[in-house]
């Protein structure tokens, strides 16, 4: 319990002990009052001597009043009873309206009931609504008749309420309580009509005896048992304002039977009237207690619906604002809630999917048995208390076409009824990403591959090469001996050596074979010597130094990219470069290989295969205002202006899945901006665009 809920509970125990001191004090105030000679008889002897000077058999109104105050003041707590009785009973109707305790509808039967039954008595003892026969027997009577049956009444209740449980109290509806109530009033007319009417009545007041009303003792005892027993256990089980009032109306309504028990000897006496005050008590503190009650249950209304308002609104802001579409559909797919994230991804404003179909709104017609199949799987596993697994699907978006969301389904039940809530976030980029990450691991896992083998075949390359350029030379430096061999057979006329050197008719020349094969060993010495260049370029590219930076040529390493892309190259453009003296840079070769290669494959990437002559790639690089300057230009279909804020993005690409990660002008940018230079471009959409790298020299000295 926290340090606010014990204050809390501190005053209201504080308020009950002041309330119940008060209510102690009423009840024992007649007592001390009577005890120190305060009078409230309201009986006078009949006093005849105004009767013999009346004129015309006429009273005067004083003399009147003085015999008839004992009526009044009875029929004043009579009405004020049954006044506050049923003003009590309409009170418990409304707080059962409300707040639906159980209680309440058999506490607005029993105070209907003694209310009426306290009006149709009054009514009764002045004559207005029967011929009473006996009046004395009567007021005693319908005390102890109201008395004792209220007082049964509300202790059945409470035994009800306390031997079930809640679930177990019978469901009363409006019309049934106040069916129940006019019932009661009926009784109480019946019963009120009966006993004025009768000629015989029961003894109720005996002026021999003591006690002189004894059939009070029977609503005396009710009374103590609920004080004593009953009430107390109620408001141990359900401690509200209601309750605790319920028992302590117990007090002066038991006060009052033991003073009209045990203290009056007379109708109007002190006793009898401080026991109709005190009975006119215990129905203003049920009615207290009610109104009490029925104020708590409006401030804790208010409270909650300030809460629920505040969280209705914390509800609102993250739905409004979540990152993930949220809809709401019912059992019969009907869309109920539709956030701003939903209309973003699909496309639909929530004007026009609320009250859609879900599923003919976002699922292609082949998701559709498959997404209802998973509904009912979801209801089945929900009843089993099983969480639901996020999973993928194509969805329809408004302007057409698919795309991939990944969602979540939550079945919940309101009321009994069914309804879903699905969580749902656009994958398609996510997805498209996963595949160009396996694009990039697998050209990665090939550049790493055949980094290897290029260096693998190195070692036996040299040697193929060496024995080439060997042969090479040899025969390079046997042919001027044999072409002077061949003119010496031919002058001597030699038989067997000019067969030897090929000078029979008809035969080729051994010096001309020899010639032949020199030529071939030369193409391949400089085919070997090409596969060697590709393969130091492979090896320059693919080795990396980290943070690592030295003074580079540019030259060279644009020398390498153009080789690497001149296979994707030379089916769409012509290459033309011109490099003029530029200063060294400060960089890392390999990766400043990488960024041209990015362009080159860009720029060649942008012309179509085919027209080749038509079309040229051009690499210049100079020296201006102290930057080192290379300019990649193409004459390709150039970039659009819708895109041009874009193609610096990471994963930003406007090829087709797998053929571009997205990712090479974006590292570009970033090794260059690295090294402390820049990059930039200019298109002409059906043009072409010339990217420029610009670079600071790696001694800021140069020009000087």
């Amino acid at each position: 319990m926290t340090s606010t809920q014990a204050d809390g509970r501190s005053l209201k125990l504080s308020r009950y002990t002041m309330l119940a001191l008060g209510i102690g004090v009423l009840c024992v105030l007649p007592w001390v009052l009577i005890t120190l000679g305060a009078d409230f008889t309201m009986v006078n002897p009949v006093d005849l001597t105004p009767l013999s000077m009346a004129e015309d058999g006429q009273l005067p109104l004083y003399a009147l009043y003085a015999m008839l105050r004992g009526s009044f003041l009875h029929t004043i707590i009579g009405w004020s009873i049954t006044c506050v009785a049923l003003m009590t009973g309409v009170y418990a109707f409304a707080h059962f309206r409300v707040k639906r305790d159980p209680l309440t509808p058999i506490i607005c039967m029993a105070a209907f009931w003694a209310g009426s039954i306290n009006g149709f008595y009054v009514l009764a003892s002045h004559g207005v609504s029967f011929p009473v026969l006996n009046l004395v027997d009567l007021v005693a009577l319908g005390s102890a008749v109201a008395e004792s049956f209220s007082a049964a009444i509300l202790i059945v209740a409470a035994l009800v309420v306390l031997t079930r449980k809640q679930s177990d109290l019978p469901a009363f509806d409006l019309r049934a309580v106040l069916g129940l109530s006019l019932l009661f009033g009926a009784i109480a007319f019946g019963v009120t009509s009966w006993t004025a009417t009768s000629e015989v009545l029961p003894a109720m007041y005996r002026a021999e005896q003591w006690p002189h009303f004894p059939w009070n003792l029977g609503a005396l005892l009710l009374y103590v048992l609920a004080a004593g027993v009953v009430f107390p256990r109620l408001y141990r089980r359900d401690p509200n304002h209601f309750s605790f009032a319920l028992w302590l109306s117990a007090l002066p309504f038991a006060a009052g039977q033991i003073y009209l028990v045990f203290g009056s000897a007379v109708l109007f006496d002190s006793y009898f009237n401080a026991s109709m005050a005190l009975k006119l008590v215990g129905y203003l503190v049920i009615f207290g207690g009610l109104t009490w009650d029925y104020s708590h249950t409006c401030r804790e209304e208010s409270t909650l619906r300030r809460h629920l308002q505040l969280r209705d609104r914390r509800i609102r802001l993250l739905v409004d604002n979540a990152n993930e579409a949220i809809v709401l559909f019912d059992a019969e797919r009907r869309i109920r809630l539709w956030n701003p994230r939903a209309r973003q991804i699909f496309g639909w404003s929530a004007q026009d999917a609320m009250g859609g179909d879900v599923v003919d709104l976002l699922l292609p017609e082949r998701s559709h048995s498959a997404f209802l199949d998973c509904l009912s799987q979801l209801l089945e596993e929900a009843a089993d208390g099983s969480a639901t697994q996020p999973c993928e699907m194509a969805a329809l978006a408004k302007e057409g076409g698919e795309l991939f969301v990944e969602y979540s389904i939550i079945p919940a039940f309101e009321e009994g009824v069914p309804f879903f809530a699905m969580l749902a976030r656009d994958v398609s980029e996510h997805k498209q990403l996963r595949l160009r990450m396996i694009q990039m691991d697998r050209a990665i896992a090939v550049g790493t591959l055949a980094a290897g083998v290029g260096h693998e075949l190195n070692n036996p390359l040299s040697y193929v090469i060496a024995n080439l350029y060997f042969a090479h030379e040899q025969i390079s430096e046997l042919l001027p001996k044999i072409e002077a061999l061949t003119r010496l057979a031919e002058g001597a006329g030699t038989p067997a050596l000019c067969e030897l050197l090929g000078l029979e008719a008809g035969e080729e020349r051994l010096v001309d074979e020899l010639t032949e094969v020199n030529q071939v060993l030369k193409s391949a010495c400089q085919g070997a010597g090409r596969i060697s260049d590709i393969l130091d370029d492979m090896r320059l590219f693919s080795h990396v130094r980290g943070d690592e930076t030295r003074p580079v040529s540019l030259t060279h390493a644009l020398e390498v990219a153009v080789r690497m892309t001149r296979s994707q190259t030379k089916t769409r453009a012509n290459v033309r470069t011109e490099f003029e003296d530029i200063p060294l840079v400060e960089a890392d070769e390999p990766r400043l290989s990488q960024v041209f290669v990015n362009l080159l494959l860009n720029a060649a990437q942008a012309i179509e295969e085919g027209d080749v002559d038509d079309n040229e790639i051009f690499v210049h690089a100079f020296y201006e205002d102290g930057l080192v300057i290379v300019e990649i230009a193409d004459s390709g279909k150039g970039i659009d202006d819708a895109i041009r804020d874009q193609i610096f993005d990471p994963f930003f690409t406007t090829k087709p899945v797998g053929e571009g990660s997205g990712l090479g002008l974006s590292l570009s940018r970033g090794m260059i901006e690295e090294y402390g230079g820049q990059i930039s471009f200019e298109s002409t959409p059906g043009v072409g665009s010339v990217f420029r790298v610009a670079l600071p020299p790696a001694h800021p000295d140069y020009q000087n």
